[in-house]
């Protein structure tokens, strides 16, 4: 799954997530839109909110 997905799963907009760990919204559109991938501060910050693991996100980034 991708951010995106784990993120709706939550039910919560990019500007949340973005609020929920710290980050601006801005960096979750990017990484969602694929044109960033962030920094592992980054994703373990987004994980964290998601709970799930910095595995799973790549893993199912990269598989696209």
């Amino acid at each position: 799954m991708s951010l995106q997905v784990y993120r709706k799963k939550l039910g919560i907009s990019q500007e949340e997530l973005a609020h929920r760990a710290g980050i601006s919204a801005a960096m979750v559109k990017s990484i969602e839109g694929g044109r960033r991938t962030g920094s592992i501060k980054t994703l373990k910050k987004l994980t964290t909110v998601l709970g799930v693991t910095i595995d799973e996100l790549i893993s199912d980034t990269n598989s696209k």
